[in-house]
């Protein structure tokens, strides 16, 4: 009960005051804490999304898609935790050429703490998109304050991540058009 409690006073301190919360965590050590925030906080939406499919709100009903559900939902919930590492890592090396000045444990602290709107807030529509920003807006903060670094920098260093993606995402659209022109010359 107590884990509980400090994760909901962790998320509740995050999103209503950023700069409070990440001098607070200046002093956590290693990557535990963040992890076992990030594994709960990033399991509700998916908890949610199954809790919406049993009660029949899906395209199959779920006797139906059974085990195969809940298999797909633990695979997409240990891809979410793989790619925040990831993530954490990209970030970090824009970081350290943009001067900051901690490890990589800092940096994947201010994603995971960071991603507490968009992990809680994101699947609702609309409301995720807003939540998706003010997510970003918090890892600038947790950035600029665990990295000391200003905040311009630490936008360039969070923003670093969406535009690879946005990159590669583009690169594999133009490449799945061409092969399918290709294939069907």
């Amino acid at each position: 009960m107590k884990a509980v409690k400090s994760i909901f006073h962790n998320a509740m301190s995050v999103v209503t005051g950023p700069d409070k919360f990440f001098a607070s965590v200046k002093k956590e050590k290693g990557l535990a804490e963040p992890m076992k925030y990030y594994a709960v906080i990033s399991s509700v939406p998916l908890l949610v999304l199954a809790v919406v499919m049993a009660a029949g709100f899906s395209i199959m009903p779920m006797p139906v898609m059974g085990g195969a559900v809940i298999a797909g939902l633990a695979i997409l919930w240990l891809l979410q935790i793989a790619v925040l590492f990831l993530s954490a890592g990209i970030m970090h090396i824009a970081v350290k050429m943009l001067g900051g000045k901690s490890g990589y444990a800092n940096t994947y602290r201010a994603l995971a703490y960071g991603a507490t709107p968009a992990a809680l807030f994101g699947i609702i529509p609309f409301i995720g998109i807003v939540a998706s920003l003010y997510s970003l807006y918090i890892e600038v903060k947790g950035i600029s304050a665990l990295q000391k670094m200003s905040t311009g920098r630490a936008v360039v260093a969070v923003l670093v991540v969406p535009l690879i993606a946005v990159v590669v995402a583009a690169a594999f659209a133009f490449w799945s058009v061409s092969f399918t022109r290709m294939m069907t010359s």
